[in-house]
């Protein structure tokens, strides 16, 4: 799938396991994005490549996928051009009746949620 998971750094061993499942569930592309309430204070690509190397060999996958450089969660809102799909934590539309066919974006946010800043300005995008 034509999938980006896009997801603020949290503790080290969750972030194994997103890139891990990520990578078994055929993601294309992951990128870490920093928020405000993200707590890594950097992350490791060279860590979360060989991580993606071993859940490929484990569920027989042969594309690795693209592991991006942080960005500002600022910047990477200006990319735009899929749709974005993100983990509310206030509420939202059931993923059944959310996502819609095509290339997209989930973004997951840091430990503590969002804030009501960062909401306001995911929910303001055209494809959100």
């Amino acid at each position: 799938p034509d999938l980006t998971f896009a997801f603020a750094p949290v503790k080290r061993a969750k972030v194994d396991w997103l890139v891990e499942k990520a990578t078994e569930l055929g993601v294309r592309r992951l990128q870490p994005v920093i928020t405000a309430r993200t707590v890594v204070d950097r992350v490791k690509r060279e860590r979360l490549e060989s991580i993606a190397v071993e859940a490929a060999e484990q569920c027989g996958r042969t594309l690795l996928p693209e592991i991006a450089e942080p960005v500002a969660l600022r910047t990477f809102l200006k990319e735009g051009g899929r749709d974005l799909y993100f983990a509310d934590e206030t509420g939202g539309d059931p993923v059944h009746v959310a996502l819609q066919p095509g290339p997209a974006i989930i973004l997951t946010g840091p430990e503590g949620g969002f804030t009501d800043e960062e909401r306001a300005a995911i929910r303001a995008l055209p494809h959100a």
